[in-house]
């Protein structure tokens, strides 16, 4: 009889290319409030020469970044067009923000 070791972590019971459940329509959703806020800080912050850390953080932890990574890789399986869509409402609302984003895309 052979067993089958149980997993330690939840994350080891699912294979690596497992789907992460993950939509375009979810990040668009989570990035909205991000991008209202980074919006209405963009002039100040250019006046001050400061940088969005929290936002690009709160962008990050949205999963911008995996728009466009395959659903099977544990992306949202955007085209480039949703990808560069994507950028463009960010660079909307703050283009730093926006060209910081440009090697993720």
């Amino acid at each position: 009889m052979t067993t089958t070791a149980q997993p330690t972590s939840p994350d080891e019971s699912l294979p690596a290319t497992a789907d992460s459940g993950l939509t375009v329509a979810s990040i668009r959703a989570s990035i909205s409030p991000v991008r209202r806020r980074l919006g209405d800080r963009a002039k100040a912050r250019e006046q001050t020469r400061d940088y969005a850390f929290a936002e690009v953080r709160a962008l990050a932890d949205a999963g911008i970044a995996l728009a466009g990574i395959a659903k099977q890789d544990g992306g949202a399986g955007g085209s480039l067009r949703v990808v560069t869509d994507v950028v463009i409402d960010v660079a909307r609302a703050d283009s730093s923000v926006a060209q910081a984003l440009r090697s993720t895309s």
